[in-house]
């Protein structure tokens, strides 16, 4: 099992570059370096085309941006508690036909803002918000490290990492793995071809899928919590804390159930090799609903260490 072997290390985040290129203005069709008052829970919209966009904060109720594009000039609106930033582009390159060169938009704001980023082939970075975040792309990769109340991450073709968010979280990516860590919150993760990786996460309600990718999922079971844990032709590996009440169901059709938890076959249930379905108590039988499903691949339950 893929996932068995993935780490998430403390800081997700890579290591960036302390400034932008040094290349002088004037090489530049849009530049923008500035530094202005802004309120602590103003909104800011960061808009590209083939660039990263990164995102920091500080304690300070200011917003700094450096942002430039080498062959369009930049679309800019900023006032006390909105910010956006984008790339001016002719009609042809909002079809997919732009040249935009070497552009880069570097933002950083004050901790409890709420940010919108996002680049169509570029990074996505988004560290230390404790506000609201929306980050996307379509090919680039997408971290983000900290967001409250609601963080919600896209890509369709690049991989996606969330790690220290309290809120509602939804992540989805298309042909790219998801890897949340740390998280307190509700969750809604789906990929298509890529591995789902939850370590740390701490919710009531968790609805993980995937098509071709495998799953795990280490957590807290809360009381009155639904956990649903689906792939087709991937396996699952669940880490079952101690003194977990409620249900378990497993389903597999063509895969094993591999359980270090007692498992307690009740009536109706099929328990073999291949087209496994079960029902078992945990505890006292009452309390959280787990669910675990795959079409093709193992279930794997294991021991929270």
């Amino acid at each position: 099992m893929r996932l068995a072997h993935l780490t998430v290390a403390a800081a997700l985040l890579p290591a960036l570059a302390g400034g932008l290129h040094a290349q002088q203005r004037g090489e530049y069709a849009g530049w923008v370096d500035t530094t202005f008052a802004f309120a602590a829970d103003g909104d800011v919209t960061l808009s590209q085309l083939g660039g990263d966009v990164i995102v920091r904060t500080w304690d300070r109720n200011e917003i700094r941006i450096v942002a430039y594009a080498e062959l369009v000039q930049l679309e800019t609106r900023f006032s006390s508690r909105e910010v956006y930033v984008g790339l001016e582009l002719p009609d042809r390159a909002r079809q997919g036909k732009a040249r935009t060169g070497d552009t880069q938009f570097e933002v950083t704001v004050p901790a409890t803002a709420r940010v919108s980023a996002k680049s169509i082939s570029g990074d996505v970075t988004v560290e230390g918000i404790r506000g609201r975040v929306t980050a996307g792309s379509v090919s680039g990769d997408i971290t983000v490290v900290g967001g409250r109340d609601e963080i919600s991450v896209a890509s369709v073709s690049g991989d996606v990492q969330v790690a220290n968010a309290t809120g509602r979280v939804s992540a989805t990516s298309v042909n790219g793995d998801l890897v949340l860590a740390d998280v307190e919150g509700d969750v809604t993760a789906n990929t298509v071809s890529g591995d789902l990786m939850l370590q740390r996460v701490r919710a009531r309600l968790i609805t993980a899928k995937t098509v071709n990718g495998d799953i795990e999922f280490e957590g807290p079971i809360a009381d009155d919590g639904r956990y649903e844990l689906n792939t087709h032709s991937g396996d699952v590996l669940l880490h079952l804390p101690d003194g977990v009440n409620g249900v378990l169901s497993v389903s597999t059709f063509s895969g094993e159930l591999d359980s270090e938890v007692p498992i307690v076959i009740g009536p109706g249930s099929r328990y073999g090799r291949g087209n496994t379905t079960m029902e078992t108590k945990l505890g006292s039988g009452r309390g959280a609903w787990i669910a675990v499903k795959t079409f093709g691949g193992d279930v794997l339950i294991r021991r929270a260490r």
